[in-house]
C-alpha cells in the first residue's frame, strides 16, 4: 500500500483486507461484488472503472474505462478526503485499473494533465502499467474539475 498524497492510498486485493479499519476502501473491479467475495470490509465502497466494449466470438468480450465512472470515483475521493477521510484505491493487483482511477482523480482535482497525472502516480507506486491509451477511446486533453 503506497501514499500517493496524504490521506490516498493506492494498494491491492489483500492491501483492502489487512489495511487499518480507519481507512475507506474504493474497490474499482467491476466484479469486485460476485458471490464468491462474501466478507468485505463494512467501509468498502465498490464503484467498477471498466464497462463491457465489444463482444467478440466465443464469449471474449473487450472493456473499456468509463469516463462517468472515474468521474464517480474521483468525486467520491474528493468527498472522502475533503471529510478528513483516508482512502485506499484498490483493484486485484494495484498495476492498472487503481493506478488509472487515482490518475484520473489527480488530473480532475489538481488540474493537471493525465500524462502529468500518471507520472506523479508512477513516482509514488511503482507497479503502475499505462492502460488508458487502451481503455479511454478519446484521450483526455484538458484537465477538468471536479464539481
Amino acid at each position: 500500500m503506497d501514499e500517493i498524497i496524504p490521506g490516498l492510498y493506492l494498494g491491492d486485493m489483500n492491501d483492502a483486507k489487512t489495511a487499518p479499519a480507519d481507512i475507506v476502501r474504493v474497490c474499482v473491479l467491476e466484479n469486485c461484488i460476485s458471490k464468491k467475495w462474501k466478507k468485505w470490509h463494512p467501509y468498502t465502497i465498490h464503484i467498477p472503472i471498466l464497462v463491457p466494449d465489444i463482444e467478440e466470438p466465443f464469449g471474449v468480450v473487450w472493456y473499456k474505462a468509463s469516463v462517468p465512472q472515474l468521474g464517480m470515483v474521483a468525486r467520491t475521493i474528493d468527498f472522502l478526503l475533503r471529510d478528513g477521510q483516508k482512502v485506499l484505491v484498490h483493484c486485484w493487483a494495484s498495476v492498472e485499473r487503481s493506478p488509472l482511477a487515482v490518475a484520473f482523480y489527480l488530473h480532475t482535482a489538481k488540474r493537471i494533465t493525465l500524462d502529468e497525472a500518471y507520472a506523479f502516480v508512477e513516482s509514488k507506486h511503482p507497479l503502475t502499467q499505462r492502460r488508458d491509451k487502451d481503455w479511454l477511446r478519446k484521450p483526455l486533453s484538458t484537465p477538468g474539475a471536479i464539481r
